[in-house]
């Protein structure tokens, strides 16, 4: 959740700029208009002003599509099937894909010291609401864990 609430503060801040560049697009376009249509005709300062101007709109658009992109999962299925080839688990269900998937991607975003994982997943693996949720029995939970773990790492 905190790299999606720092992704919402981010984006209102670009939004806000998107703003400020909008209304210097809106009166850069009344003076262009004036430039005409073929780029080969206008002057060398006018070519280059209209340079400025793209720019300008490239970079209000990139304001926008880089915190969003930022969101997309960290891992995919690709990273999966090399996890895989790499392990020899050719015998995991859809179920079990998903969920390290998943797990990979909630953990990316945590550094976890070796000497605080084996308590943290014992507390997981007690918490019979979250294995309930996650649909995993206790047997099956850390073979799940050491998986999204190696996904993680590489």
């Amino acid at each position: 959740m905190k790299s999606h609430d720092l992704a919402i503060r981010e984006l209102n801040e670009r939004i806000r700029r998107i703003d400020d560049a909008t209304l210097k697009l809106n009166e850069v376009i009344e003076k262009i208009s004036t430039f005409g249509l073929d780029y080969e005709k206008m002057t060398e300062a006018q070519q280059y002003e209209l340079g400025a101007y793209v720019n300008l709109m490239n970079a209000s658009t990139q304001l926008l599509v880089n915190p969003i992109m930022g969101l997309r999962p960290k891992y995919n299925e690709e990273d999966f099937k090399k996890y895989k080839i790499a392990k020899n688990k050719y015998e995991l269900s859809e179920k079990e894909r998903a969920l390290i998937i998943y797990l990979a991607n909630l953990l990316c975003e945590i550094e976890i010291k070796d000497t605080d994982k084996k308590p943290l997943w014992k507390y997981f693996k007690n918490d019979e609401k979250f294995l309930t949720a996650m649909k995993l029995s206790k047997k099956d939970f850390f073979d799940i864990i050491e998986m999204a773990e190696t996904i993680k790492t590489g």
